[in-house]
C-alpha cells in the first residue's frame, strides 16, 4: 500500500494569485482561478485555506489512523446503507474536532487584508481537492456554501472539509481508484456576489460529432446551485465559434461571456466548462473553470443487450448528456429517499439529475431526466 507524505507545515492560506500553478497546495479549482485571474479576467475577491491547512487539521485532531479505518470498509458495489453508515461516522468526526489555532490565524489575516476594499461582508465557501476539475472533474460531488458571515468561516470549514466524506465523494474517489490522501482538501474562501442570474458555459458542444461548431451559454435567474443541480431550466444561448475573441459584439452578457470563453480555452489548451455570474449592477465574474469532458463513443450501430430484442422506444428525442446505449427495466423515482431502493440493472427515471446518483451508478444501465442541464 503507497505510502503519503502529508506536509502540515505553513502556509495556511494563499491569495488567489499565489494560488495559480500551485495544484498540490490549493487543489484544482483554485489553481485553475489563479491562472484565470493571472488573464486579467473577472472573479470576486479571495483566498484559499490550503491543503496544508487540511493535513494540519487531521493531525491535531489525531482523526488519519481512524479515518483510514473506516475508508478501509468501503466497497463498491455493496451496501448502500453500509456507505452510509461509514459516511456518516467520518463526518461526525469532522465536524467534532477544531480547527487548530494556525489556521483560525491564517484566515483571519486574509479577511482583514480583503475588508477595507468593502463587499458585502458575506462570503462562499468552496471546496478545491486535490484531482478536483481535472482528469477526473468531481462535479457536484463535493460541497459549496454559500452567504457565510465573517464569524462563521472556521465552522463553515469544517463542513466543506466532511463534505469529502459524504457517501457520493466516497463512491466517487473509489471508483476514479483515488486514495484519500491523494485527495487533500483546501477551501476557496470567496466573496459572496449578489447574483442577477448565474449559470454555466460550455467552449464546445459535449458530444464529439458537434464539439467543433458552437459556444453555449446556460443561465438561470438569482444563484447557479438550482441549474448545476438540475432543479431549474435554464436559458440557452448558442453562439458560432468562429466569431472570434476581439470582434465588437456590443453589450450583450452573453456575448461577453463567449469571448471570455474562448479566452479561457486557448489559455488552458482545450474545451472548458465555466461556472459565472452577474451581479445586481451588471458587472460579470467567472467563479469556476475546469476541463470539459467531450465524449467520443460511436452509438449508430450499437445495439443494447436484452432478453427483449423486439420492444420499441417508448421515448424518443431530448438532449444527451452522455452518449452510449443500454436497456434495462426502468425504475421511476420521485424522491432522493428511494435511491437505496434502486435495483441493479435499472433505467433510472427522474425530474432532474442531482449528484447524489453518483453513489448508485455502478447499479444503472442508464439515466433519464426530464429536465436539468
Amino acid at each position: 500500500m503507497p505510502v503519503f507524505a502529508a506536509a502540515s507545515e505553513p502556509p495556511y492560506s494563499l491569495d488567489m494569485a499565489q494560488a495559480a500553478g500551485q495544484a498540490e497546495m490549493v487543489g484544482g479549482k483554485a489553481a485553475a482561478l489563479g491562472r484565470v485571474l493571472q488573464a486579467g479576467l473577472p472573479q470576486p475577491r479571495g483566498f484559499v485555506v490550503t491543503t496544508r491547512a487540511f493535513n494540519l487539521f487531521l493531525a491535531q485532531n489525531n482523526l488519519r489512523h481512524r479515518l483510514d479505518e473506516l475508508l478501509a470498509e468501503v466497497r463498491l458495489p455493496g451496501s448502500a446503507n453500509r456507505l452510509q453508515e461509514i459516511s456518516h461516522e467520518m463526518m461526525a468526526m469532522i465536524r467534532q474536532a477544531e480547527v487548530p489555532a494556525q489556521v483560525r490565524e491564517a484566515i483571519g489575516e486574509r479577511l482583514a487584508e480583503l475588508r477595507p476594499a468593502g463587499g458585502s461582508g458575506r462570503w462562499a465557501l468552496r471546496s478545491s481537492a486535490v484531482g478536483e476539475d481535472g482528469e477526473n472533474s468531481f462535479a457536484g460531488q463535493y460541497v459549496s456554501l454559500l452567504d457565510v458571515a465573517h464569524a462563521d468561516i472556521p465552522e463553515v470549514y469544517k463542513e466543506i472539509v466532511a463534505g469529502k466524506y459524504a457517501p457520493q465523494a466516497l463512491a466517487y474517489r473509489v471508483r476514479c481508484g483515488l486514495a484519500d490522501q491523494e485527495t487533500a482538501m483546501a477551501v476557496i474562501v470567496m466573496e459572496m456576489i449578489e447574483a442577477k442570474n448565474s449559470g454555466v458555459m460550455y467552449t464546445r458542444e459535449k458530444a464529439a460529432e458537434a464539439a467543433g461548431d458552437t459556444l453555449t451559454v446556460y443561465a438561470v435567474a438569482g444563484t447557479g446551485g438550482r441549474l448545476v443541480d438540475g432543479s431549474a431550466e435554464p436559458e440557452v444561448y448558442r453562439f458560432p465559434r468562429e466569431m472570434g475573441l476581439h470582434q465588437d459584439f456590443g453589450m450583450s452578457k452573453a456575448v461577453r461571456l463567449a469571448e471570455w470563453g474562448l479566452q479561457l480555452e486557448e489559455l488552458f489548451g482545450g474545451p472548458q466548462d465555466i461556472e459565472w455570474c452577474e451581479d445586481l449592477q451588471g458587472n460579470c465574474y467567472l467563479l469556476q473553470c475546469r476541463p470539459l469532458q467531450i465524449f467520443n463513443e460511436k452509438t449508430e450501430d450499437a445495439e443494447p443487450e436484452t432478453d427483449e430484442p423486439d420492444l420499441q422506444p417508448l421515448v424518443s428525442g431530448g438532449t444527451t448528456a452522455s452518449p452510449g446505449i443500454a436497456a434495462g427495466r426502468v425504475f421511476i423515482l420521485d424522491n432522493e429517499a428511494q435511491l437505496a431502493d434502486v435495483p441493479n440493472g435499472s433505467v433510472l427515471v427522474s425530474a432532474t439529475l442531482p449528484p447524489s446518483f453518483a453513489g448508485i451508478l455502478e447499479r444503472l444501465r442508464a439515466v433519464v431526466a426530464e429536465g436539468g442541464s
